[in-house]
């Protein structure tokens, strides 16, 4: 199984899978499944310095939904290609500051 971290992009996250794909079956003979894409976010490293998982510093972190949907998929053995991140951009970053929902700091 793969996860991809720190993916800016969904695109990147599947480039990174195509081409550790290409390089098992060419050297291993062999197959992996890819179980998700974690985005990179500012969160990981602020619960890192408070010792907190960062699952639980910010469960509404785009890093911890993320994490909670491929344990999930995990648990189900529910596989697809259709993996995506979920893009940070300003609207919704304004969004969920102004509903409430802003990173801990």
């Amino acid at each position: 199984y793969l996860i991809c971290n720190r993916v800016e992009t969904t695109k990147e996250g599947q480039d990174t899978n195509k081409r550790l794909q290409n390089a098992l079956r060419k050297f291993l003979s062999k197959e992996i499944t890819l179980l998700g894409l974690l985005p990179d976010d500012k969160i990981v490293s602020r619960a890192v310095i408070k010792q907190i998982p960062f699952i639980l510093f910010n469960p509404e972190a785009s890093v911890s939904i993320a994490l909670t949907e491929i344990a999930s998929r995990f648990i189900k053995q529910s596989f697809s290609e259709d993996l995506t991140v979920k893009d940070r951009n300003f609207l919704g970053n304004l969004k969920r500051y102004f509903l409430g929902k802003k990173a801990h700091k």
